[in-house]
């Protein structure tokens, strides 16, 4: 069960900082986005 539980919260953490990455690239960087309507 421990080895479940750190699995899944090393995901989470990953997850975690995989969307802070992306969103502090698209803060820094808007026109990497991808979508270029929203400006």
């Amino acid at each position: 069960m421990s080895k479940s539980g750190s699995v899944l919260t090393s995901g989470v953490v990953h997850f975690y900082v995989d969307n802070r990455k992306i969103f502090f690239t698209k803060r820094r960087f808007p026109f990497l986005k991808g979508d270029k309507t929203d400006v």
